[in-house]
């Protein structure tokens, strides 16, 4: 891209003077990155969003902003952030579409769409944070939980009017402004995932359907919310939260009602046997880190999978229907690795030899291996 094409324009931040003097940059959003940031530019990139803002006009927007007694940078939140406002001319941002689908064989295809988009004269708030810095490279998790929580921040006070709808995030260049999209952000399917069809589970799907169409309000409503919130799971990249709370909707209930359920279904003595035995002693300890210390769980795809058949016995029960041992099922199966609930790992020596292999590599080109997948 040339500095025409991303030439920004009518860019303000706080402390600036009021719109009457609002500055034009001249040049790419590059222009806009604190110059402290960076020693070698030609080396380093930043993590940008771009929002729209909505309802308030440009002048508006920019003579409140610029009373703002200080700025985004400023803000002692972990990492330097840089907070800009304004229009931009002939901008063409990169789109990165990835469609997952199988062949008529089954075979999974992984399509990767690149195009670009010219964004219109509108207003639009500029989000970023420093990516690889002086040619050490960053992590993108990261760079992304920090503008989450800096939006957090910004947007409980202002309204999400102000950064509406994310239509760019990814990763520019601190020289001349290029810019590239995220290569992650799907979650990778895996055969040991399924799908599963036998018919056995057709039947089980119309009998639950049946059930809850029998069930009465408000427990018909309560049990519709934690499927829904067990889909919304199952999508996300980071679910862990969405599922745990699936359970607890499926209950009506917190930790001891789900063992309590869980000691019920596989008739376990006591509540504590069943936390143990069901892995759920270890998935409330990942619940209280989480929210208590914000340390998010990685979700292997084996656990995940554990998850929704742990929400199939508890939704069974809650329908009053024969338990399938759903769960109990999958602890015995050869295939799955459990370990990180601190139940077993039944995966063959061809599993962990390949998973060694996938680890190896990984190391060798200096890439975490700690992910979902496996």
């Amino acid at each position: 891209m040339t500095d025409d094409e991303q030439a920004t324009k009518d860019a303000a931040a706080p402390g600036a003077n009021a719109s009457k003097a609002r500055p034009e940059v001249t040049g790419g959003i590059e222009a806009l990155i604190p110059p402290e940031w960076f020693s070698d530019r030609a080396n380093s990139s930043i993590w940008m969003r771009i929002h729209t803002c909505l309802f308030t006009p440009l002048d508006a927007v920019t003579d409140a902003f610029a009373q703002w007694e200080h700025g985004a940078h400023a803000l002692p939140l972990g990492a330097p952030t840089m907070l800009a406002i304004g229009t931009v001319r002939d901008f063409k941002a990169p789109v990165q579409a990835v469609d997952i689908y199988s062949q008529v064989s089954g075979q999974v295809v992984v399509a990767l769409n690149v195009s670009e988009k010219v964004l219109p004269d509108a207003i639009f708030v500029f989000l970023a944070t420093p990516f690889a810095v002086d040619g050490v490279i960053g992590k993108e998790a990261a760079a992304k939980r920090h503008l989450d929580l800096v939006a957090a921040l910004i947007c409980a006070h202002t309204g999400r009017n102000f950064m509406w709808d994310c239509i760019f995030e990814g990763e520019m260049s601190a020289q001349d402004g290029k810019m590239s999209v995220p290569g992650e952000g799907n979650k990778m399917p895996q055969p040991i995932a399924g799908p599963f069809l036998g018919k056995q589970n057709g039947m089980d799907v119309a009998e639950i359907a049946q059930r809850l169409k029998d069930t009465p309000e408000p427990k018909k409503g309560r049990i519709q919310l934690a499927l829904r919130l067990l889909n919304g799971a199952m999508r996300e990249n980071e679910g862990f939260l969405e599922y745990w709370t699936a359970l607890e909707v499926v209950c009506d209930g917190k930790t001891n009602r789900i063992k309590d359920r869980i000691a019920q279904i596989y008739r376990v003595k006591s509540q504590q046997d069943a936390g143990r035995l069901s892995g759920l002693t270890a998935l409330s300890v990942w619940r209280g880190e989480y929210v208590h210390k914000g340390i998010a769980p990685k979700l292997t795809t084996d656990v995940e999978r554990y998850l929704e058949l742990l929400f199939l016995d508890l939704l069974r029960y809650e329908l009053g229907l024969t338990p399938r041992g759903h769960a109990g099922g999958m602890q015995q199966a050869k295939g799955y690795d459990l370990s990180p609930l601190g139940l077993a790992d039944n995966r063959t020596e061809e599993q962990r030899a390949a998973r060694r292999a996938m680890e190896d590599m990984a190391r060798s080109q200096g890439v975490s291996t700690d992910t979902k997948t496996q």
